[in-house]
């Protein structure tokens, strides 16, 4: 898909794209937005690089420490702009005669982050605050009040609709982020069941490679299968979820599907990845947050990436590769070195499974958005 650039002309314009840029739409926040120049070097505009953010309450709480980590993410991708956005619904906009409810926490807030941006070279381009990020709410600077406005439809932003089409819906809330993973307890317990009997009938091994005589090939066919129902809005059975489970115990499928996410079908697996999070039980479940979080990765959704990574390191703190993708997130490697990996290795796991009836399409396509921390 065509992805266009994302070109910062106004300060509403920044606050309408940040629910597309992590994900979801962050209430009590402190979000922070870094940017690189356009290639016009004489518009005067910017190129949104990759946006950070937390609580208010964790950054009162530790201001010096949250602002470290964000330096050190922006030093090491030579970042040195960015601009602030508070959103903070105990706040107010300032009114006809200058009252403000929250102002100086604001501004005391700006101050210690900017103190540490432009200690190590990073310029505050400025700071917005809003009570909400809505259509037609009302955002304005922080040290320069009487500058305000509305902000656009974030739905209608550029960022959003390429997010929609692509199969990334945005979340109205961090917490609808988090039941993403949050796990199904009656449904683990009936597909933890399932899978021991499936197992008890073959003790051998996983269903790749023995159970019911199922080659490696017919069990990615059975995993596309379940991908197709997902997205149709079909509901898995218990016995399908037990085998997906089965499925992943196998290293050679596992690391096939791990290369998913950089195929047209990236989209749909991240749904199924997401079925499976809830609904298999320790420490298989490791397996499928591992999945979900490469796409999320390798889509530019870092919010959802951090929490697929713990959520596998909870189930499975032996999981390698979630500890591998989860300092990767955490030390800032870039979307596209994730990319070119489960490029290099993708092609030739499939050749080796006979998967070309598949007619998987591997694209170093880059995302709009270049991977967040939360």
């Amino acid at each position: 898909m065509f992805r266009p650039s994302l070109a910062i002309n106004d300060p509403g314009d920044l606050l309408a794209a940040v629910p597309a840029m992590l994900g979801f739409y962050p209430n009590d926040s402190l979000v922070v937005a870094t940017f690189a120049p356009t290639a016009d070097q004489a518009a005067e505009s910017l190129r949104l690089h990759f946006v950070a953010r937390t609580d208010l309450d964790s950054f009162r709480s530790n201001p010096t420490g949250l602002s470290a980590e964000l330096v050190s993410r922006c030093l090491r991708e030579e970042v040195d702009r960015a601009a602030a956005v508070l959103v903070d619904s105990a706040a107010s906009p300032p009114d006809t005669n200058g009252s403000q409810l929250g102002a100086s926490d604001h501004r005391s807030l700006v101050d210690q982050l900017e103190k540490c941006l432009s200690s190590n070279g990073i310029r505050l381009e400025g700071a917005l605050a809003t009570q909400v990020i809505a259509a037609d709410s009302r955002w304005w600077d922080v040290f320069e009040p009487d500058r305000s406005g509305p902000i656009p439809d974030p739905d209608a932003s550029p960022i959003a609709v390429a997010h929609v089409l692509e199969g990334h819906p945005i979340l109205g809330s961090r917490t609808e982020l988090e039941a993403i993973v949050r796990p199904d307890d009656d449904m683990v317990r009936a597909v933890a069941n399932v899978m021991k009997d499936l197992t008890t009938c073959d003790p051998d091994g996983a269903l790749a490679d023995t159970a019911g005589g199922m080659s490696r090939a017919r069990v990615v066919d059975f995993v596309f299968a379940c991908m197709d129902a997902v997205t149709s809005g079909a509901s898995l059975s218990v016995e399908m979820l037990a085998r997906c489970g089965l499925a992943l115990q196998d290293k050679v499928v596992a690391d096939f599907l791990t290369a998913v996410a950089v195929t047209q079908r990236a989209a749909a697996a991240q749904q199924l990845w997401a079925v499976l999070v809830r609904g298999l039980p320790d420490p298989d479940r490791a397996q499928a947050a591992v999945l979900l979080g490469c796409c999320a990765y390798v889509s530019g959704n870092g919010p959802l990436a951090q929490l697929a990574f713990r959520t596998a390191l909870a189930s499975n703190p032996e999981h390698r590769l979630a500890t591998d993708l989860d300092l990767a997130l955490h030390t800032g490697m870039s979307v596209e070195q994730i990319r070119r990996w489960l490029l290099d290795c993708g092609p030739a796991l499939a050749a080796q499974l006979d998967l070309a009836a598949l007619n998987l399409s591997f694209t170093p396509t880059l995302p709009m958005n270049l991977g967040l921390i939360d």
